[in-house]
Formats: structure tokens, C-alpha cells, sequence
């Protein structure tokens, strides 16, 4: 088996397209011929009709095209040698379907698989079996995948007993890594820079509300629609994935900035209102000519009792500090917490991503 491309791994519907060749070899008695100047008979596909040849198929198959040459024939190729030894090629394109396990993506690692087995005869009738050596298997130099790269692959044999017998299955698995420059370009660094963009308001003036809640609210918004376009361009599924825990957590440290930006504004309406408070209790007090009403915090000020001012001034300080002490915390709590998170993130799912395979064949082995 010889992979000439690798058009696409899909995400979404689970599967992926290989261009290759797959070479058959058996042995046919009935086709041995005695000659002293030919080493073998090289036919076409209309030949290839008049013979027995096995009837193989891909088991995790969707769709199988066999390739059409310049002349309209079928990319067959049909060799057979004196001693009845028969070589059987065939240039196929081929979707085959490969579950994949999502949860460390996009620092993911998948083994796709190509099962390959008889449809109609059992053990009793053919064997299959990988030809020896590792030329029996390639892979096209400089073949390049956008997101993955090919890390190797391995090849087995199993058996599958069936109610209409023992089959013989013959499997290749393909890994692949993932390459994560694409996600770090459009999700992660976007997705790190709206939370620091988040903490901006902290060192704003605290009075003006409306540019830091603005500001919080259009980050919030913005971290939504990242997470929303990045979803939709993956598959539904129900469990958790790498990239939805690093969204998520930017999400809620956006939102976090927003909840302490309505916490300052409070704190800051509520001076504003002490204050307004007190210079009203002053002002009336002065436009009746009591003046002890503008010193006496308990004197009766037009048949109002007048609130204690030293209550009003006690809580417009307490106010004052409150805001301000949120913001200078703010200012060392959001940024550690998010670089902490960060150097975790990375570190776990970058291990995890090592696993690694003992018998698999590595790229550059073959």
C-alpha cells in the first residue's frame, strides 16, 4: 500500500480522504503458463474481469472511487507470472470514517485506521496478510497536511468471527498530530488578549463609569462570539474539550472585570449620593438661618429630622476606600490568576499530548 495524498481529516464528520494505491499479491495455479521469453503478462482492466480476484473492500469505508486513466480505462494494473504469482493494483480514492476522541483538542493526537477484509469469503477460503518489509508500505515524500502532521503508522492482522464465519481483517492505523499554529493564531492569542484588554478599566479614572462598564461589557461580547464561531466549526459533542476549558475560564475573567467594574460604580454612586445628602442638609440649614442645624448633625432642619453627618461622612470614606482598595487588588489578583492558569493549562495538556505509541513506525523510518 503506497499513500499518495491525504486531501482532508474532518473534525466534523469524523472521517478522512486517502489517495493511494493498494497492490495485491496471490498465487493462481490455473493461470500458470510455460514461456522462455516472457518473465510475465502485463494486462489491462478487461482482462482483469476474466479472472478470479478477491473480493476486498474497506470495511470503515463511506465512499470508494476508483481512478479513470486518459484512454477511459480504470487505473488497473494486472501482472502474471509464469508460476501462476498474479500482481493486482488498483489507484483508489477513498473517505474512510475515523472516530475521533476530541477532549485534548486542539493538542489532540488521532489513529485513523484502514480495515481492510474479504466481503464474502472466510478464513477457510482466504487469508490476508502484510507482505514483509517495510517498502510494503508508504508514504509520499513531502506529503503536508495543513493541521496535522503524520507521525507514523502501524499495521496488524485480527480476526472477526461473524454469524457467516471467520474473516480475516487486515488494519493499518495513520497518526496524526495536530498542528496548533492555526488555533494559536486565531483562538488563543485573541482570546489572551481580550482578557488583558478586560483589565484596562482598573487603571481608569473611577468616576467615569460609562467608558468602564462599556468597555467590560464590549469584552464580554467579543469573548462570546469567539467561543461561539469556534463551536461551530466543530462537532457537537457532549464532553469537554482543551480549548472550551481555555475559553471558558477567559470568559469568566472578562466577566469577573465587569462585575468589579459595577462594584466600583456602586461604590462610587454611593458617594456621589452622600454627597449630594449633605450638601442639601447644609444648604437647608443655611437658608433658615440656623446655623447649629448645619453643625448639630440631630437638630431639626424645616421639621425634617436631619441624619446624623458624621453617619454620612463615616460611610462616604468607607465608599472611597472601598473602590479604591477594589481597584488597586484588581490591578495584582485578575493578571496572577490568569497567568497561573495559563502556565497550568499549557503544561498539562502539552504532556499529555507526548503520548506516544511503542510500536509505531516513524515518519523518518520510512
Amino acid at each position: 500500500m503506497y499513500i499518495n495524498d491525504i486531501s482532508a481529516v474532518s473534525e466534523v464528520m469524523m472521517d478522512y480522504t486517502l489517495d493511494f494505491y493498494i497492490r495485491q499479491l496471490w498465487t493462481d495455479e490455473r493461470l500458470t503458463y510455460n514461456s522462455t521469453t516472457v518473465s510475465q503478462l502485463i494486462l489491462g482492466a478487461e482482462f482483469a474481469k476474466k479472472i478470479w480476484i478477491p473480493d476486498t473492500f474497506f470495511i470503515n469505508g463511506k465512499q470508494v472511487s476508483l481512478h479513470i486513466s486518459t484512454t477511459t480505462d480504470s487505473n488497473v494494473l494486472l501482472r502474471i507470472q509464469p508460476n501462476g504469482h498474479i500482481l493486482y493494483s488498483l489507484r483508489l480514492t477513498v473517505v474512510l470514517s475515523c472516530p475521533m476522541d476530541l477532549r485534548n483538542f486542539p493538542m489532540d493526537r488521532q489513529l485513523c485506521q484502514i480495515k481492510v477484509a474479504s466481503y464474502g469469503y472466510s478464513t477457510s477460503d482466504i487469508d490476508y496478510h502484510w507482505a514483509q518489509g517495510f517498502d510494503t508500505f508508504g508514504i509520499r515524500d513531502g506529503l503536508y497536511l495543513p493541521t496535522f502532521v503524520i507521525q507514523g503508522y502501524r499495521r496488524f492482522k485480527t480476526f472477526k468471527l461473524l454469524s457467516t464465519g471467520n474473516y480475516t481483517r487486515l488494519i493499518c492505523e495513520l497518526r496524526f498530530a495536530r498542528s496548533i499554529g492555526y488555533y494559536l493564531n486565531q483562538i488563543y492569542i485573541p482570546a489572551f488578549l481580550i482578557v488583558v484588554i478586560s483589565w484596562m478599566p482598573f487603571w481608569l479614572d473611577r468616576e467615569d463609569t460609562h467608558a468602564r462598564v462599556g468597555l467590560g461589557v464590549t469584552t464580554v461580547l467579543t469573548m462570546t462570539t469567539l467561543i461561539t464561531s469556534t463551536n461551530e466549526a466543530l462537532p457537537k459533542i457532549s464532553y469537554i474539550k482543551a480549548i472550551d476549558i481555555y475559553l471558558f475560564t477567559c470568559f469568566l475573567m472578562v466577566f469577573g472585570s465587569l462585575i468589579e467594574y459595577a462594584t466600583v460604580g456602586y461604590f462610587e454612586s454611593s458617594v456621589k449620593g452622600l454627597d449630594k445628602y449633605l450638601n442639601n442638609v447644609i444648604n437647608t440649614s443655611k437658608a433658615t438661618g440656623d446655623e447649629k442645624s448645619a453643625t448639630n448633625p440631630e437638630t431639626e432642619a424645616n421639621g425634617v429630622v436631619v441624619k446624623p453627618m458624621r453617619t454620612g461622612m463615616f460611610f462616604e470614606v468607607v465608599s472611597r476606600k472601598s473602590a479604591s482598595t477594589t481597584d488597586k487588588y484588581s490591578r495584582c489578583v485578575f493578571p496572577v490568576v490568569f497567568v497561573v492558569f495559563n502556565v497550568m493549562y499549557w503544561v498539562i495538556y502539552l504532556n499529555l499530548s507526548r503520548e506516544t505509541i511503542t510500536d509505531l513506525v516513524l515518519a523518518k523510518d520510512y
